[in-house]
């Protein structure tokens, strides 16, 4: 693409940063957390371009937030190989920082002859701290937001590494450690007073096999979770131009796709950030409602006029932002509704359905 191309997106990405900024200074949010985590994509591997770590590609976001009275902060736990989804969760649940993130980075750069990169970069890139995902996720005092991009590396690994599982073993054995890490976050809001909102990409597509295979899967387990929204995937070539010597394949972004990459994701946390936040807390309330019940710290008799309270609290906190924004409501409601009845036999059982009825009629006044 042509550097007018190029310019043309990145102004649009700047008036999508803009818009996420004013969307979220008008519900009170002063400091946030960007946290990229997963496979090639979100370390932003290329072999058609340069590599540089998918979120600080957006280049004007901070600056733009910081003009909103906003502090942004921006991790990569991301790795260009060995990159398997079981990982990343150990990287979360075994406290993997980004000083050790840095060094597997450097590893990689040197056995996968990765492009336009240097060490230099590298810890520059991966911040060279003690820095963890879970401290960063255990910090109630700050939103964060996880763009998360996984669903690849075991089936890589099988393909490149002479394994012995292939077709959809590798991308199911992904898969289950990807619910794994929404299990643990969810589990963190839940019990942590956290809002942590996960951005779950779609694979790259590919022929149409990735959406049909991958893709399909993780639209459904998003649903299945209060706080993850699905990111569609954005067209992308397969062959590039990658100097007068020829073209290459390349399964990843070139340098403007992860661009137009980068202002999908913005869009979609724009467009859900304030129905996630509602749905991170009432999903707490009905959890700890249910759980406090349970352990006897508050009396049947006292549940309705509990729900009822704590339900009004939500309502009255965003309702300005509803109204001004003209979130749809009847969407809204579908979500909350089916939400809560497939979760209800685990989690809310001794919470009534007339009770959310009424208080989802309520939102609707």
């Amino acid at each position: 693409m042509s550097k007018v191309i190029k310019e043309e997106i990145m102004n649009n990405l700047n008036k999508s940063n803009n818009k996420l900024a004013i969307r979220l200074k008008s519900i009170g949010i002063s400091k946030l957390n960007l946290i990229c985590l997963g496979n090639s994509i979100s370390s932003g591997y290329s072999l058609s371009s340069y590599t540089k770590p998918l979120i600080l590609r957006n280049e004007n976001i901070k600056q733009i937030m910081k003009d909103n009275s906003i502090e942004l902060n921006q991790y990569t736990f991301a790795r260009t190989q060995d990159n398997n989804d079981e990982h990343v969760f150990d990287w979360i649940v075994n406290d993997t920082t980004l000083s050790d993130l840095s060094r597997y980075n450097k590893f990689d750069m040197v056995y996968m002859n990765s492009k336009g990169i240097s060490l230099e970069n590298i810890e520059e890139y991966y911040q060279n701290n003690n820095i963890t995902i879970k401290s960063l996720l255990m910090d109630s005092n700050s939103n964060n937001i996880v763009i998360y991009n996984g669903a690849t590396g075991s089936y890589l690994d099988n393909i490149t590494r002479d394994g012995m599982h292939f077709f959809t073993y590798a991308i199911k054995r992904d898969c289950v450690s990807i619910e794994a890490i929404l299990k643990y976050i969810q589990g963190i809001n839940r019990n942590n007073n956290s809002n942590i909102q996960v951005y779950l990409c779609g694979v790259p597509h590919l022929l149409g096999l990735s959406d049909i295979f991958i893709n399909s899967r993780l639209k459904k387990m998003v649903l299945k979770y209060a706080n993850t929204i699905y990111v569609p995937n954005i067209p992308k070539n397969l062959i590039y131009k990658k100097d007068e010597s020829g073209y290459t394949l390349d399964l990843h972004y070139n340098e403007n796709e992860y661009l137009l990459l980068n202002k999908k994701i913005i869009d979609e946390i724009t467009q859900n950030y304030i129905q996630n936040e509602i749905m991170i807390e009432l999903d707490t309330i009905l959890y700890r409602v249910n759980n406090d019940y349970q352990k006897g710290l508050i009396n049947k008799s006292v549940i309705d006029l509990l729900i009822d309270k704590l339900f009004q609290e939500v309502i009255d906190k965003y309702i300005d932002a509803i109204k001004f924004f003209r979130i749809d409501l009847n969407i809204l409601l579908k979500k909350i509704k089916h939400y809560y009845l497939s979760r209800r036999p685990y989690d809310f059982y001794y919470i009534k359905k007339d009770v959310i009825d009424k208080n989802q009629k309520r939102l609707i006044k």
